[in-house]
């Protein structure tokens, strides 16, 4: 298991999805009955988030939540992957938004994994680094999503290490590599300066504005 969402995070999910509560429930007067609810794999999946989901029922006030699954396994279509009990208030008010987590989160995590075992059968021991390219405020399921998958982060965030792009780049003009890699070597000398580039010669030595494989993104410096 990577780690653990916190219950404040949960409870924002559940308050976002559902913050007086399921209206349906409450006009029915059902609220007090006894139910049951079990998620299961709709297809071959790599499950992510269920210790997440099995808390986003005990939140919601689930008396009983059995868990048959943790995150990063591997799971067959019809494998259950959780069963809550309680009372009807709190499966309606829980459910939904953990049905969600446990669908989109093993998206990204199945997928990871797809990539890493196509890797390993060119080398067996290779590492794959995921980038930070997720919808905002969905960091930490997506995060956990992929360590679940057996891949690493390429980066947690903006301010853990120094990778120089052509969005960089762009914005010094003519100011040659050397100069403004002894600058950063100088501001940050416990960090590590990575350069990404299509071409050693064309991204990194070039001093005009260069595009990235993001067409959409093109910077340069304003005269």
């Amino acid at each position: 298991m990577p780690f653990l969402l916190p219950d404040a995070r949960l409870d924002a999910m559940l308050h976002e999805g559902a913050a007086y509560g399921d209206m349906t429930t409450l006009a029915l007067d059902i609220g007090s009955r006894p139910g049951r609810a079990m998620l299961q794999a709709g297809r071959p999946m790599t499950v992510c988030c269920v210790e997440e989901a099995e808390r986003l029922f005990l939140l919601a006030g689930c008396t009983v939540v059995r868990r048959f699954a943790a995150s990063g396994c591997q799971l067959e279509q019809g494998s259950r992957i959780l069963i809550a009990e309680g009372p009807a208030y709190a499966l309606h008010f829980a459910y939904r938004t953990a049905q969600v987590l446990i669908e989109d989160a093993p998206g990204v995590a199945m997928r990871a994994r797809r990539i890493l075992l196509s890797a390993r059968r060119g080398r067996h021991d290779i590492a794959v680094a995921c980038i930070r390219k997720h919808l905002p405020d969905t960091k930490d399921a997506m995060l956990k999503a992929v360590l679940g998958a057996g891949c690493n982060a390429h980066r947690h965030d903006l301010s853990e290490s120094i990778p120089v792009f052509a969005q960089h780049r762009a914005l010094l003009g003519r100011t040659p590599p050397r100069e403004w890699l002894a600058r950063l070597r100088a501001a940050q000398p416990e960090r590590r300066v990575v350069i990404e580039a299509e071409s050693v010669m064309r991204q990194c030595c070039s001093p005009t504005p260069a595009r990235t494989a993001c067409n959409s993104t093109a910077w340069c410096r304003s005269r």
